[in-house]
């Protein structure tokens, strides 16, 4: 058999320590514990000066550089701390002082008001139609149209109550019997009449035959002003007695005027006012009072007079007098 060298024996093998077994537990609890201590030591010495917020569901962690002890504390008290939900943003009160100041500010910029004076005439315009009077308004006057300052007019015993007045008056010619008496009675109450209209107060006057005399033809009332009563009064003395008579005609053109009251003085001669022509005066009202005067003679007025059935159909009422009794011009 040959010979085995020495150099060719294998090696004896090399004994192999074993190593020891730990639990698959303990090495994870170490893991965790190692690593909740480099978190704590991370959070107490930053790497860098400087802060860094981190934000999570919980709370708020915010890293600063080290400070005193005291300041520590705050800061990780701080960072235990939910971060607090943002609340509304409350509106904030305007002083009272700020409140009066953007007041005078906005009244600033309205329009300064006309002046009283101006302002009053252009309410006198208005509640007259708005047509102008021919006759300035004076302020006071405007006042008292505006605030409804009415009157009381009388003729012959009727009382009209309100602001505009037409007095429709017969001049025919029987309006001259008895020496031109019911006339003259005629002329002495429409001035009578005429001075209890203050300035505000509007009026017309109408005298007609077969045929009208307007006071002023303008076609509208007018303003009782003192130089306007004045002018009236010239005109009532200038009236005479002539003529047929047309009493629808003379109804008409007052009602168109709409005065609030209307005085109709006639001696109701012929011709008289029948069905058809009281309609038409009927429908051309839009809301006057009529009241009618009757000259007559005797102590008894006719019981079939169209002057109070013309009264009666547009809330009037109908006074009658004797022409025998008045006393002489």
């Amino acid at each position: 058999m040959p010979a085995i060298a020495a150099n060719d024996l294998p090696a004896p093998a090399a004994e192999v320590t074993p190593r020891p077994k730990f639990p698959a537990w303990l090495l994870s609890a170490l893991f965790h514990a190692v690593l909740i201590v480099c978190l704590g030591w991370f959070g107490r010495n930053p790497p860098e000066p400087g802060g860094a917020e981190i934000t999570g569901r919980v709370g708020t962690i915010v890293l600063l550089p080290p400070s005193s002890g005291e300041d520590h504390q705050e800061q990780e008290s701080a960072a235990e701390e939910p971060t607090p939900e943002p609340q509304p943003k409350e509106e904030t009160e305007v002083p009272p002082e700020e409140t009066v100041e953007k007041s005078e500010d906005s009244a600033s910029s309205v329009p300064a008001p006309a002046p009283l004076p101006g302002l009053l005439v252009e309410m006198g315009k208005r509640v007259s139609g708005g047509k102008p009077a021919k006759s300035k308004l004076s302020p006071a006057a405007a006042l008292g149209q505006a605030l409804g300052g009415k009157t009381t007019v009388r003729v012959f015993g009727l009382e009209g109550e309100g602001n505009r007045f037409a007095f429709v008056f017969d001049r025919s010619v029987s309006m001259r019997a008895y020496g031109g008496a019911p006339l003259a009675a005629a002329k002495a109450e429409l001035l009578q009449a005429l001075q209890g209209l203050e300035d505000h107060h509007q009026f017309q006057i109408l005298f007609y035959n077969n045929t009208l005399r307007e006071f002023d033809r303008s076609g509208r009332l007018i303003f009782g002003t003192t130089a306007e009563k004045r002018r009236a009064a010239q005109f009532i003395e200038g009236i005479q007695a002539s003529g047929g008579t047309s009493h629808e005609l003379a109804l008409a053109a007052a009602l168109r005027l709409r005065p609030d009251v209307l005085f109709f003085l006639t001696d109701a001669d012929e011709p008289k006012l029948f069905g058809a022509q009281l309609a038409r005066i009927r429908r051309l009202n839009q809301g006057t009072i009529v009241h009618t005067i009757e000259f007559g003679r005797g102590p008894y007025p006719s019981p079939n007079s169209f002057l109070r059935t013309v009264a009666e159909q547009n809330g009037g009422q109908y006074a009658y007098v004797d022409i025998s009794r008045l006393p002489s011009p």
